[in-house]
């Protein structure tokens, strides 16, 4: 995905998939959403996020909702504290399965 915001351009293509994450429901779930981190060469993150119809990404259509997908631009700081969330959560789910 290409995106201009604030007239700097982010391209899925072309930056560094850094981390990836998902809400770990199946393909199937309308709730299912995927994040992942990127790195630019310039040195800027951003996160590119989709979603299905039920997801916090999902877009409006009219009256109806539909898979979404958007850039979100972060700082070092926010994409340090996404990287902590996320894989924390990651780390929780997997012990917690185990029990």
């Amino acid at each position: 995905m290409k995106q201009i915001i604030n007239r700097k351009s982010y391209n899925t293509n072309t930056a560094k998939k850094v981390g990836y994450w998902d809400s770990k429901s199946g393909r199937s779930d309308f709730n299912r959403y995927e994040e992942t981190l990127y790195l630019k060469k310039t040195g800027e993150y951003f996160l590119h996020v989709s979603g299905y119809k039920y997801s916090e990404y999902a877009e409006l259509f009219g009256n109806e909702r539909g898979t979404g997908e958007k850039i979100i631009p972060f700082t070092v700081e926010q994409a340090k504290s996404w990287s902590e969330k996320k894989f924390q959560q990651d780390i929780i789910r997997r012990f917690s399965t185990k029990l």
